[in-house]
């Protein structure tokens, strides 16, 4: 139903109006109506071009959602549907891309960590040493983020060892 500025006003002065029988709002120059025109809200259609569908998937797996469409100049909703799409032929190539991507930057960091050795580091000071030893932590724990199972968890293996039994524990019995 579309109401216009003039049946707002015609509804807000009728004798029906629960707040003319009341008495209140008697006046007419009291009542101020502003229309205000709500245009609803267009589907946006999806991207055609599958190059730009896996751009947009790949980045939104890395930056999010709402970066990746600012970035790209497309819409939330336009980056959601790319990223989880069900066409089987643009998941295996997201899926190849981002492993493509996180191959080149573990051999890069590979690389990187290959010119890292004793004597290079032997000559800086202990808070530089341990700085380094936090990074490569980083990086180690970011490597092994792909043996985590489907949940999320990194699996993990508990082992219970015995407690260690002194002579103490023993009662000794002379024969």
């Amino acid at each position: 139903m579309e109401v216009t500025k003039e049946s707002a006003l015609k509804r807000l002065s009728s004798k029906n109006n629960i707040l003319n029988s009341l008495g209140i709002n008697k006046q007419e120059d009291t009542l101020k109506v502003e229309v205000i025109v709500d245009t609803p809200k267009q589907n946006t259609p999806p991207v055609k071009s599958q190059e730009v569908r896996t751009i947009a998937a790949v980045c939104a797996i890395s930056d999010g959602v709402k970066e990746t469409a600012k970035n790209l100049g497309l819409t939330d909703n336009q980056v959601r549907n790319s990223l989880h799409t069900k066409d089987t032929d643009l998941r295996k190539k997201i899926e190849s891309t981002v492993n493509k991507v996180s191959e080149l930057a573990l051999t890069k960091t590979l690389d990187a960590l290959g010119l890292l050795t004793i004597e290079s580091i032997s000559d800086q000071k202990p808070k530089d040493i341990a700085i380094i030893a936090s990074n490569l932590a980083k990086v180690y724990q970011s490597v092994n983020r792909n043996d985590r199972d489907n949940n999320g968890n990194a699996v993990q293996f508990v082992i219970h060892a015995p407690s260690l039994k002194t002579l103490a524990n023993y009662e000794t019995v002379s024969l």
